[in-house]
């Protein structure tokens, strides 16, 4: 019996409508966001590959791909995340496709003492694997974006990440956009545990 998972563009379908009532929340939002919480979500990237490129004509220009991500964000200060997309990408100038397959793993610095319109800038630098049909390249890149906290527990994230192939000397790009919902909350946890005084 074969077993079908759904795919990339389903989950991320039934997950906007889940967020979609949060969003509307943001003077709110930006009150409740908690210094220390663990999150999942999905994000879009619109990729910009071999923008520098040692070796041959590039064969890829532009592609969007879907994926999904979680994180732990230690203090309002630090956090951690894994990110994973995966994708068919055109050749350019062939009806062909190949599978691209990329991910990351990083730790950011976020500025809280720094907020803009109740976003929370943030820098970074990851490692990782990117895949392209059957080749593999070790990736290095660093990030810039922000995050915004939506209602109880939805964040959307806006961000560029510039990445390195240590193996093609070649460097790529990405603009993406993200929701992720915080599935475990510290300042929860806590009251949750704490007795109640009579």
């Amino acid at each position: 019996m074969k077993i079908t998972f759904p795919s990339i563009s389903a989950i991320s379908g039934v997950f906007l409508l889940l967020a979609a009532p949060a969003i509307a929340e943001t003077e709110a939002a930006t009150k409740a966001a908690p210094e220390q919480y663990a999150y999942f979500g999905i994000h879009g990237s619109q990729h910009h590959f071999d923008l520098n490129s040692h070796g041959p004509k590039p064969s890829f220009a532009y592609a969007f791909t879907p994926g999904l991500q979680l994180g732990y964000q230690i203090n309002q200060n630090w956090s951690l995340q894994g990110w994973w997309e995966e994708a068919d990408i055109s050749i350019k100038g062939s009806p062909l496709k190949d599978r691209f397959r990329s991910y990351l793993f990083s730790a950011r610095h976020h500025y809280a003492n720094n907020k803009q319109l109740g976003f929370t800038p943030y820098t970074g630098a990851a490692l990782g694997d990117k895949k392209i049909n059957q080749e593999n390249e070790t990736i290095g890149a660093f990030a810039f974006g922000a995050q915004r906290y939506l209602g109880q527990n939805w964040l959307l994230e806006l961000g560029a990440r510039p990445s390195y192939s240590f193996d093609n000397e070649q460097w790529d790009s990405q603009l993406y956009v993200a929701i992720n919902f915080a599935a475990w909350r510290a300042d929860k946890a806590t009251a949750r545990t704490t007795p109640k005084s009579f």
